[in-house]
């Protein structure tokens, strides 16, 4: 019963779904499961933010 109330209160429905993909889970793997997929989830966003390093590369870089 807590597992499923800590289910429902996820801000995420991306992780609420990884979460029931699961029938049989306990609480503290739902809680380790969650903690996991949104450090995942953030650090994720760090590669999509940041500034592009390289923007292009051309054959003649490689002379």
């Amino acid at each position: 019963m807590i597992r499923d109330a800590f289910i429902n209160n996820m801000s995420s429905n991306e992780i609420r779904t990884r979460l029931l993909e699961h029938s049989v889970i306990s609480l503290q793997e739902t809680v380790n499961k969650a903690m996991a997929l949104n450090s995942a989830k953030e650090n994720a966003k760090l590669y999509t933010k940041s500034d592009p390093i390289i923007n292009s590369v051309s054959a003649a870089d490689w002379d």
